[in-house]
């Protein structure tokens, strides 16, 4: 007896395994995607609401610039840096375009409630927390647009349902 491959019965054979399997791999992209894309936006948004927070109720006051490294960008650098308030000495650290020298004076705010939220003036904290989120909701948008465009071609790939 003869069995009539896949191909020749028109159900799509080898085409349409290669249209499910694009599927999978667009679905794990889209996961990842999705993933990485909301960790942006989440990390974003927490840095945003601290930005906020210090512009709504921070005290401005001067501090010292303790040392300072190059980021992983090699574009901008961290700024650390120390200040005191009524409680005593507290730690920052900001993200700066240039760098600061160690011993140099540094203006900065802070929040009251919790002196370890604060910020150098020069920071640049807001602008990486801006992109972060519109980065983030890019990076979602491509993996939407591939797992849409994937699932568009599993949908041409399979055949029409015969007519009764």
């Amino acid at each position: 007896m003869i069995h009539d491959s896949p191909q020749s019965q028109g159900t799509g054979g080898t085409g349409s395994s290669r249209a499910r399997i694009a599927v999978v791999v667009a679905s794990i992209a889209f996961l990842f995607l999705g993933l990485w894309g909301g960790w942006l936006i989440y990390s974003g948004a927490i840095r945003l609401s601290l930005e906020r927070r210090l512009d709504q109720r921070g005290v401005k006051t001067s501090g010292w610039v303790t040392h300072g490294e190059p980021s992983g960008d090699n574009r901008t650098f961290y700024l650390y840096f120390r200040f005191r308030t009524g409680e005593g000495t507290v730690h920052g650290v900001s993200q700066v375009a240039a760098r600061e020298n160690r011993g140099r004076p540094v203006d900065l705010t802070y929040d009251p409630a919790d002196p370890h939220v604060c910020r150098a003036v020069q920071s640049i904290g807001r602008a990486r927390a801006s992109a972060n989120v519109v980065t983030g909701s890019l990076i979602i948008g491509v993996g939407s647009f591939i797992l849409i465009s994937s699932l568009a071609v599993l949908r041409r790939q399979r055949p029409a349902s015969p007519s009764t």
